[in-house]
C-alpha cells in the first residue's frame, strides 16, 4: 500500500517538473515583483522636477522661511559635503564663516543661514553635481514674478495662476494666509494631480514647525519649556536573561518578529504559483483517462 502511495506521488512529482510550466508557474511570480519594484525605483529616479509657486497673503515674511525651512536638509547636505570636499576660494571663505560642525552635532541656525545665503546667489546649475541634495531635484520654486503676474493675490491674479496649472506651466501652487499665528484657513494648495502628495507633505511639514514656533513664541513659552511639553514618551526595549536580569533587546530579536511576514510571503507565493498547475493537470488527467487508470491500480484511499 505504501509502495503505491509513493509511486503514485512519484509519478506525479516527475511528470509536473519535466513540463515547463512548472518553472515558469515558479519563477514568474518573483520575476514579476522584481520587475515591479525595479521599475517602481526607476520611475522614481526620472521623476519630473514638481514647479510650484507660493501667494502669501501675509507680506511674504513667512514664504521666505518657509523655503529656508523646506529646503533645510538640502542645507545640512550641502554643508556636509562642503566640509569633505575640496572646494574654490569662494567656498573657503564660506567655510571660514560657518566654521566647523563636531560629529553627530547639528549644523547651527547661523551657520545653515550662511550657506543658504550662498546656496541663493549661485547658478542652479551649479548644484546638479550633489547628488545628497534632494529636495532641489524634486521641487523647483518659481516666484510669482518670474510668472508675470502683478497682482496674484486679486481674482485675476488667481485666476491666472490656476490656469497656469491647468496648462501644466505649474504643479502646484500654494496660498498662504495672512494671520497664520492666529489661523490655517486661509491656506490652500492648489493642483491638479491628486496622486502625489509629496510637494505637499513636504511644504506642510515645513509650515507646521514654524507656525508652531510663532504661536510658541508668542504665547510667551520658552522654547526649552515648548520642547518639553511636546516631548513624546518612548520606551526604552528591554528583555529579562535567563538569570532573571533585565538586558538590552538584541538586534536578532527583533528581526524574529518579520518571520511571519517572510513565511506568509512563501505561502502566497505557493498559493499562486501552484494553484494554476494543479487546476492544469486535474483537466489533463480527466481528459487523458489517467485517474481511471489510477483508481484501477490503487484503492481510494491510496
Amino acid at each position: 500500500m505504501a509502495n503505491k502511495t509513493l509511486l503514485v506521488a512519484q509519478r506525479e512529482y516527475l511528470e509536473n517538473v519535466r513540463t515547463k510550466t512548472f518553472w515558469i508557474g515558479i519563477l514568474i511570480v518573483p520575476l514579476l515583483i522584481g520587475v515591479m519594484v525595479g521599475a517602481s525605483a526607476l520611475l522614481q529616479k526620472f521623476k519630473q522636477v514638481q514647479r510650484y509657486t507660493v501667494v502669501d497673503l501675509g507680506g511674504g515674511e513667512l514664504l521666505a522661511r518657509a523655503e529656508r525651512e523646506l529646503r533645510q536638509g538640502d542645507t545640512k547636505a550641502l554643508l556636509q559635503l562642503l566640509m569633505k570636499a575640496e572646494v574654490d576660494p569662494a567656498l573657503q571663505e564660506l567655510l571660514k564663516k560657518v566654521g566647523t560642525i563636531g560629529d553627530g552635532k547639528e549644523p547651527s541656525s547661523e551657520q545653515m543661514l550662511a550657506v543658504f545665503e550662498w546656496m541663493q546667489a549661485q547658478d542652479p546649475a551649479v548644484f546638479a553635481s550633489f547628488a545628497e541634495v534632494q529636495t532641489s531635484k524634486q521641487f523647483d520654486y518659481v516666484p510669482v514674478a518670474e510668472l508675470g503676474i502683478a497682482a496674484p493675490a486679486s481674482d485675476e491674479g488667481q485666476r491666472e495662476l490656476n490656469l497656469r496649472v491647468q496648462k501644466g506651466e505649474l504643479f502646484a501652487v500654494f496660498v498662504l494666509g495672512d494671520k497664520p499665528e492666529e489661523s490655517t484657513a486661509g491656506f490652500r494648495y492648489i493642483s491638479n494631480n491628486l496622486t502625489d502628495d509629496s510637494l505637499r507633505s513636504a511644504y506642510e511639514n515645513a509650515l507646521t514647525r514654524l507656525v508652531q514656533k510663532d504661536r510658541i513664541a508668542k504665547a510667551g513659552i520658552e522654547p526649552k519649556v515648548a520642547a518639553h511639553i511636546q516631548q513624546r514618551v518612548e520606551f526604552q526595549k528591554q528583555q529579562v536573561d535567563k538569570t532573571g536580569a533585565t538586558a538590552e533587546v538584541k538586534r536578532e530579536n527583533v528581526l524574529d518578529q518579520w518571520a511571519p511576514v517572510g513565511f506568509v510571503y512563501f505561502l502566497w507565493l505557493a498559493i499562486f504559483s501552484i494553484a494554476n498547475l494543479l487546476l492544469t493537470n486535474t483537466i489533463e488527467e480527466k481528459s487523458n483517462r489517467i485517474i481511471e487508470v489510477l483508481l484501477s491500480s490503487v484503492s481510494p484511499h491510496q
